[in-house]
């Protein structure tokens, strides 16, 4: 394509056509028409794309259809053949036969004939030629016996003209018989290499991404990747941002209120603050001893909490990252924080068993929720503040008034741990429980 290019100024099928097809019509395009000769583009060129390339060949626009020889004609349909096996076996093959053009010698993709033959012998040989045929003219006005063996010499260079070109024959013989194996081997790849294609293109009908993307991860290095893979690869890649920063697992993430900003908690001890549009990362939050199993963001946005395996929590100022304050009470390592839906208390949740609440603005304790026989790795507000819900690794959910710390009521059923409690704290209203 890129030599048929480099001939006519266009490839083999417009740019223009291909780019208003649908991707199934583009491919019977490429996989079942014909393109034209160059020679045949050259001479229907129009317009202002017939002068350039007219000029970029040195040729006048009236004789830009014969600029070239029929031998690259020849040769660039023998690219552009349907059947695999009609074309080129190698990129040596066709330079080859390139490199033969240029010497005037005969080409394999033309077939051979005994005047094609002759026209390459008299253009390789065209000065020795010439004198000969002017002595044996010569010659002919004056001896008769020069006449016959001037005949004599130009048989025998026709001779040697095709010894060389069946000695150059069985050489190419002898070449491909050496790459055999390996054109076997070759075409297998390629047939597996579509066959994965295909696939991708079920996997995609079917909406199956994981197994899109296992596809082509295995024919990333398939020396036959085309325009296909390069077509499926974008599309996988479906994420609209990736935070990276942090130096071990993120462990949670909340979104600011108005949506802006995004926090992460980390086992690397801090906990980062980004822009959402963007990702680009605002403030980092260092102060904890351990990792950090729990963020969140307070009502209005203007502080964040955050609760660690140094059994404590803490509190900053969202846009500063500067800690206002640290929570402590808890004997074990705290592994969930909520802000009341006004802002003005937090709750935790720890593996101590129990859950605690606090005044936001200073930090000091103002109840401790005890009832659970296991890790509470959850803890939410009810949307009106009211109530707050646990849940516990002892299987059971527990509400509490969130004014008294009273038990309002145990949500019982669950077979395992029970991990995320905050879907059932936004539920509590309509369930009527507590009122």
């Amino acid at each position: 394509m890129l030599l048929y290019e480099l001939l006519t100024g266009t490839t083999p099928f417009p740019e223009k056509r291909l780019r208003s097809a649908s991707y199934r019509e583009m491919q019977r395009i490429i996989l079942e028409e014909e393109p034209e000769r160059p020679s045949t583009r050259l001479s229907t060129l129009q317009g202002e794309q017939r002068s350039i390339v007219a000029r970029n060949r040195g040729a006048s626009e009236l004789a830009l259809g014969r600029v070239f020889a029929d031998d690259l004609d020849w040769i660039v349909m023998k690219c552009l053949e349907k059947d695999r096996a009609r074309r080129y076996e190698t990129a040596n093959g066709l330079a080859a036969d390139l490199k033969r053009h240029l010497n005037n010698e005969p080409i394999v993709a033309r077939p051979p004939s005994t005047v094609y033959r002759l026209q390459k012998a008299w253009r390789r040989n065209k000065l020795s030629c010439t004198a000969g045929v002017a002595v044996a003219a010569a010659l002919v006005l004056g001896i008769g016996i020069s006449t016959w063996q001037a005949v004599v010499a130009t048989s025998a260079k026709t001779d040697a003209v095709q010894a060389k070109t069946k000695a150059v024959t069985a050489q190419e013989e002898a070449e491909r018989s050496q790459k055999a194996e390996t054109t076997i081997r070759l075409e297998a790849e390629h047939q597996l290499y579509a066959a994965k294609m295909n696939l991708a293109q079920q996997a995609w009908d079917q909406n199956n991404l994981g197994q899109l993307r296992q596809l082509l991860e295995e024919t990333q290095d398939s020396p036959y990747r085309g325009f296909e893979w390069y077509y499926w690869q974008p599309l996988t890649h479906l994420a609209l941002k990736t935070l990276r920063g942090h130096l071990d697992k993120v462990t949670s993430v909340a979104f600011s209120p108005d949506g802006q900003r995004i926090v992460t908690g980390s086992y690397d001890q801090t906990a980062k603050v980004w822009e959402t549009a963007s990702g680009r990362e605002l403030v980092t939050l260092k102060g904890h001893r351990a990792e950090i199993s729990s963020v969140a963001f307070s009502s209005d946005g203007q502080r964040i909490v955050t609760g660690s395996g140094d059994n404590t929590a803490k509190v900053w100022e969202a846009a500063s990252g500067r800690e206002l304050f640290t929570l402590t009470g808890h004997n074990d390592q705290i592994c969930s924080v909520a802000f009341s839906p006004d802002g003005q208390r937090i709750v935790t949740g720890s593996y101590d068993y129990t859950a605690k609440v606090w005044d936001a603005a200073s930090g000091h304790e103002l109840l401790t929720l005890k009832g659970h026989n296991g890790w509470i790795p959850s803890a939410a507000f009810s949307p009106d503040g009211q109530r707050i819900v646990t849940g516990s690794w002892d299987k059971t959910a527990k509400v509490w008034d969130a004014a008294s710390g009273h038990e309002l009521v145990t949500l019982k059923g669950h077979t395992s741990y029970i991990q995320n409690t905050e879907a059932a704290a936004n539920n509590l209203i309509p369930f009527g429980i507590g009122g």
